[in-house]
């Protein structure tokens, strides 16, 4: 962290605590501070109102607005008036006059962001305390030393992070998907996304896989199979692999051919994702329904790619 940037934290009164966890985070440019979501601030361990006086010390508008330069005092030995602006015409011309004009500062109100109170739960202490995992397979320790992290042993990584988010939850929330996702590329910069702010792709993998996790939970309860008859749309469930439904397969298609239909900055990351869950359904479509490749290439529109075929 800069001198500048320490100096004007501490100008605001942002603790040396909190200084020594934004260093810990790497979180020590003006830029990152102000890119950062207050929400990730507070699952580092940063008070809300610790927070407030990073915003206001990295506000450089409110900044401008608190430390107004005040004019020079005059030389000393000059005969100054300090007058009205009515008077200036009565003075003599050789006299030396300060025009005073007062104002009056509108004070900026004390504004506390409103937070859901999901965000505060007692069951999501365990962000403040999560780390990725220190061991992976062969294949993907190589591929990270290499910074080449792709097909399989990416599915792989994910696995292993998301067997480390089970220990706490199944069910992790919005923004503790973005927190994971954005471990990943602060541990790892070379996993950040092209565009955007690097951890879509992360978050939609962890999404997807938490979801499938999910539907194979409740597929092996015991009690869930005998309580529930057999009916024509539970033998049909019960054919889709790693937990897919044809509800849910239907949203991944619905997102495939969304993804596919951008004429530029496609995520592929995301596109492998969805023909990696859609494959038994689509399996199952092509052995049982035989079509056109014309009609085919519609419903799956990420066959066109080369990776795919």
């Amino acid at each position: 962290m800069d001198s500048i940037l320490r100096e004007n934290l501490l100008k605001y009164d942002v603790r040396e605590e909190t200084l020594e966890l934004l260093l810990a985070e790497e979180l020590d440019t003006v830029e990152m501070l102000q890119a950062i979501s207050d929400e990730l601030l507070k699952a580092c361990g940063i008070k809300l109102g610790q927070i407030m006086l990073i915003r206001k010390a990295c506000n450089p508008g409110f900044a401008s607005q608190e430390h107004q330069s005040c004019p020079d005092p005059p030389p000393q030995g000059e005969e100054v008036y300090v007058v009205d602006a009515t008077d200036i015409s009565e003075l003599p011309v050789t006299f030396n006059v300060v025009e005073t004009i007062s104002t009056t500062k509108t004070p900026i109100p004390d504004v506390k962001p409103v937070f859901k109170s999901e965000m505060a739960t007692p069951d999501e202490k365990w962000l403040s305390s999560f780390r990725l995992p220190t061991k992976f397979s062969p294949g993907v320790t190589a591929a990270l030393e290499n910074k080449s992290l792709t097909g399989n042993t990416r599915d792989k990584f994910n696995r292993d992070v998301c067997n480390s988010i089970k220990v706490h939850t199944m069910n992790p929330k919005k923004h503790e998907r973005d927190f994971v996702a954005f471990r990943i590329i602060t541990e790892y910069p070379f996993l950040a996304d092209k565009i955007g702010c690097g951890t879509a792709s992360w978050e939609q993998s962890i999404k997807n896989r938490f979801k499938n996790q999910r539907k194979l939970k409740r597929k092996a309860n015991p009690q869930s199979i005998e309580i529930a008859p057999p009916t024509k749309q539970t033998a049909s469930e019960e054919e889709a692999i790693s937990g897919e439904t044809g509800e849910t397969c239907q949203e991944h298609l619905n997102a495939l051919k969304k993804e596919m239909a951008k004429t530029k900055n496609k995520n592929f990351f995301l596109i492998k994702e969805l023909m990696v869950a859609t494959f038994e359904a689509r399996r199952k479509h092509i052995t049982t329904s035989p079509t056109t490749l014309h009609v085919l290439l519609l419903d799956y529109p990420g066959l066109r790619l080369v990776s795919e075929v």
